[in-house]
């Protein structure tokens, strides 16, 4: 019998991933396409450092319409999308729903951290 096992390593430190802890990141900059391998904490750090560019940006293109965009944000607010918060909040511990509309307070400590 043979076995092949594939363990991923964050890029950015070396640390083993392990299960959920992390995954692969997809992103694009200046007409290029990357993926990155980063922990869950490391991931979080990297959101971060994106949000206030973000925040600015016009989405082009990609896998959702302007639609689905706004049914992941709250309601008449701009800034992240419930996406964003859910897997900041799994990162950092907190409870929240895999699907559906993130809690207020989800939100609230959220836009706390990253204010």
């Amino acid at each position: 019998m043979k076995r092949t096992t594939v363990q991923l390593i964050d890029d950015l430190d070396g640390t083993v991933i392990d299960g959920d802890d992390g995954g692969t990141v997809a992103f694009a900059f200046a007409g290029e396409a990357y993926e990155i391998d980063l922990t869950a904490a490391n991931r979080a750090a990297f959101e971060s450092a994106l949000a206030p560019y973000l925040a600015v940006a016009r989405a082009v293109g990609g896998r959702r319409s302007a639609r689905a965009a706004s049914a992941v944000r709250p309601s008449g607010e701009s800034g992240p999308g419930y996406t964003v918060v859910r897997e900041w909040a799994q990162a950092n511990g907190i409870e929240v729903s895999e699907r559906g509309k993130v809690a207020a307070a989800v939100i609230d400590a959220y836009r706390q951290a990253h204010s």
